[in-house]
């Protein structure tokens, strides 16, 4: 877990960022060095700070300067912890990829990051998985969106565990 950065300042940060976008190429060891030193706290509000400066969205900016997986790294380094889960359950289920639920570092975290992908993408979780889902998988799935702790996931899956190991021994 990365602490607070001492003397961190969202302005002189996004000075760091625009000048290493600007001119010819990307400088992107500065863009490792500031976001990979400051906790997500420090780094989401970049975004904010960065449209007020320079009147530019920072996430714009650094989609036309980046590529691959090293872009897909800085823009989810931007993201809040909600919104970032949000958007790997969407595309986990988008591209039909046998998810499984994330395992969230707390309880309380769990419901409200369900949320963020209703509010973000206009449809609840269940009827994501509903909509690109069939047969046992679709039902495993819907079961797993209703969990609203963590020890409800664990008894989910023990139960789950056991189906499959009597399925499998017969």
């Amino acid at each position: 877990m990365l602490v607070d950065f001492p003397g961190a300042d969202p302005l002189r940060d996004v000075e760091v960022l625009r000048k290493a976008m600007k001119g010819f190429g990307t400088d992107e060891n500065a863009i490792i060095e500031l976001l990979g030193s400051r906790p997500n706290k420090q780094r989401v509000p970049l975004k904010a700070a960065y449209k007020t400066t320079y009147g530019k969205d920072l996430v714009s900016d650094l989609k036309s300067e980046l590529r691959g997986n090293f872009e897909s790294l800085v823009l989810a380094m931007l993201k809040a912890p909600a919104h970032f889960d949000a958007s790997e359950l969407r595309e986990a289920i988008s591209v039909r990829f046998p998810f499984f639920p994330f395992v969230f570092q707390e309880d309380m975290y769990l419901r409200s990051r369900m949320s963020v992908c209703c509010l973000e993408y206009g449809k609840s979780l269940e009827d994501a998985i509903s909509g690109d889902t069939s047969g046992h998988f679709r039902r495993l799935l819907v079961s797993l969106s209703q969990v609203q702790t963590l020890s409800q996931l664990w008894i989910f899956y023990y139960i789950l565990h056991i189906t499959l190991v009597e399925h499998l021994m017969h």
